[in-house]
């Protein structure tokens, strides 16, 4: 006995809704920018933290438009490995800055 079944089923990769993120110069001696392709409205909030994970400042928090998005950031950082978190919708993504 063959048995057929048919299935209609979607498959797709969710994809985030914020692409080409870019951290530069980097390495720095402080002064860099975030450059940052946002496909929706949305809350976003940016945040600087040590290699151990310690709050250093809240870069940028409120609505990003849709479209191309560039923060100077301004900073007197000690040299040093620093990460660049982006909370987005529940989702984090993270970016390595070396001060030098």
């Amino acid at each position: 006995m063959l048995i057929l079944l048919k299935a209609n089923c979607v498959v797709g990769i969710e994809e985030d809704n914020i692409y080409d993120i870019s951290v530069y110069p980097n390495p720095t001696n402080n002064d860099f920018y975030i450059i940052f392709d946002n496909a929706d409205e949305q809350n976003i909030s940016i945040e600087l933290t040590d290699m151990e994970g310690k709050f250093i400042e809240n870069v940028y928090e409120g609505t990003a438009k849709v479209g191309k998005q560039t923060y100077k950031i301004n900073t007197n950082l000690i040299n040093n490995i620093y990460f660049i978190k982006f909370n987005i919708k529940n989702k984090t993504i993270t970016k390595k800055i070396i001060v030098y």
